[in-house]
């Protein structure tokens, strides 16, 4: 067993780099937008992007998550390459679609949502961006569908390159606002599709096979509804914050909802890029199960350990980013609730594996629908009187309720024996250290920072003196650490690793 875990873990870390790359670029312009832009514009910024989230899978219906399915179950390269100049065409004519029917309602939505039809041209704009990006996502998740994440990786390293230099020149050059950053997005695609779709070309056969598009779409369909409501789930309460309390408000938690985003980015996502080609490769192999329920705990630590190092430094990340507008400090307070329900996000991926791998994908939108229209409810009822911490508190209860149910039915196609004691002592733990830090208060930058990473290395030390580890465990940390403990090692541990 460990040995696939090392295989997993290999090939998180690799997409790790990648993703942490895009974060990193996030949070470097974040300064640029804290600084250039108004929480209200930062806000519609938001709205834009939240837009852009939900209308991607709609257009796409997650085609490309039904590529690593089906290309792995093709038994030659012929098929394959039909396999991908399906997905292909069907992206093609998807993204042009789209943009006859969205365009003429541009103006109306910049009066609706903007309450300024001026703007129409942000999502004029946007609407074209989404038709490129599903372009990019169908490029890059083929790397990932081929086990390659280096290239994968650099599709996203060339992508937010691009970006960041052009959105920096475009909104502190040229004051050219949000309309810089929409700008500087339609050129980074067309960079990354230009530059990386010639590898995707290579590997195509002409021959579009439509009896073959409806398998796919009727394995990914469904997951695309549940990624649309999943994004409703995550993103919708922008639109629910923009009505009742304002565009301000939206870019004050849309703050804090980036800064906890680094956990999803990094981790969470970085896993699943690694773990779902494997999974399918390897599910019907003997003791996989075992190691399904191994991964899930791992994934819960390393997440949960994630966003307790994301809670304690939140409020010193927000005063070197925005210095001067205070409006953005708020953002500080929210940041650790929203990071610690990345765990039931970690959760709920693992769950869910069971039915992708038995291919029962249809119940997953009606659970996943059902959150998210919870979430929206809970969101107009608390919002109200709550404020921003009652769209926090909504995001809570329909997680938990939402892994509730995805876990009964996981159990039902591919039952899995989760270590659920385990998972509990380390989060109490967690708990009971961030408490702890509260009580803390250090004016001093310096060692603020050393005494907030003391309790980051406290909680693992305290996990370790609780007998949450096993030997097995014990012994491969102490291999990791021996392994890498020499510096002069290094280069050839790299080399093996990619």
């Amino acid at each position: 067993m460990i040995d696939k875990v090392k295989h997993t873990v290999k090939h998180t870390i690799v997409y790790t780099a990648g993703n942490f790359l895009v974060k990193l670029v996030g949070l470097i312009l974040l300064p640029v937008y804290t600084t250039h832009l108004t929480t209200a514009q930062y806000g519609i910024m938001a709205i834009l992007e939240t837009t852009q989230n939900i209308l991607v899978p709609l257009i796409l219906l997650n085609i490309h998550a039904a590529i690593t399915r089906f290309y792995h179950d093709a038994q030659d390269q012929q098929t394959r390459g039909k396999i991908l100049f399906t997905a292909l065409v069907y992206t093609l004519v998807a993204g042009v679609v789209a943009n006859l029917v969205f365009q003429p309602f541009s103006r109306p939505l910049a009066g609706l949502i903007f309450n300024d039809s001026w703007l129409h041209m942000y999502w004029g704009l946007l609407f074209v961006n989404i038709a490129l990006l599903s372009l990019v996502y169908l490029v890059r998740n083929f790397f990932n569908t081929i086990e390659n994440p280096v290239k994968y990786s650099l599709v996203n390293v060339v992508q937010f390159t691009v970006f960041l230099g052009l959105t920096v020149y475009f909104i502190v050059v040229l004051k050219w606002g949000v309309k810089g950053w929409l700008a500087a997005q339609t050129i980074a695609y067309l960079s990354t599709i230009g530059l990386f779709i010639p590898a995707y070309l290579r590997r195509v056969r002409i021959g579009f096979n439509m009896a073959l598009l409806r398998q796919m779409l009727a394995y990914s369909s469904p997951l695309a509804f549940s990624l649309i409501s999943s994004m409703v789930l995550s993103f919708g309460d922008r639109y629910v914050l923009n009505f009742l309390m304002g565009q301000s408000s939206v870019g004050i938690y849309s703050l804090g909802v980036k800064l906890a985003n680094v956990v999803d980015l990094i981790i969470l996502q970085a896993f699943q890029l690694a773990y779902i080609p494997y999974a399918f490769r390897t599910y019907q192999e003997k003791g996989f199960r075992f190691f399904h329920s191994k991964m899930t705990t791992y994934l819960v630590l390393i997440i949960f350990t994630a966003a307790l190092g994301m809670a304690l430094f939140a409020k010193g990340v927000i005063l070197i980013f925005s210095p001067n507008n205070q409006q953005y400090w708020q953002a500080a307070s929210y940041v650790p609730y929203l990071a610690f329900i990345k765990v039931f996000a970690g959760l709920r991926f693992m769950f869910a594996m069971s039915m992708h791998i038995t291919k029962r994908t249809r119940i997953i939108p009606f659970i996943v629908i059902g959150a998210a229209l919870l979430n929206i409810g809970l969101n107009i009822l608390m919002i109200p009187g709550l404020g921003i911490y009652g769209a926090i508190l909504a995001s809570f209860i329909s997680y938990v309720l939402m892994d509730v149910v995805y876990y009964v039915f996981a159990q039902k196609f591919f039952k899995v024996k989760y270590e659920f004691g385990r998972l509990a002592l380390l989060v109490i733990v967690g708990v009971g250290v961030y408490l702890l830090s509260l009580w803390i208060h250090i004016p001093n930058l310096f060692v603020h920072i050393m005494v907030k990473a003391f309790f980051v290395l406290a909680y693992l030390v305290i996990l370790w003196l609780v007998g949450f580890f096993t030997q097995e465990e014990l012994e491969s940390i102490k291999g990791f650490v021996q392994k890498w403990k020499d510096p002069r090692s290094w280069r050839q541990n790299i080399s093996e690793l990619f």
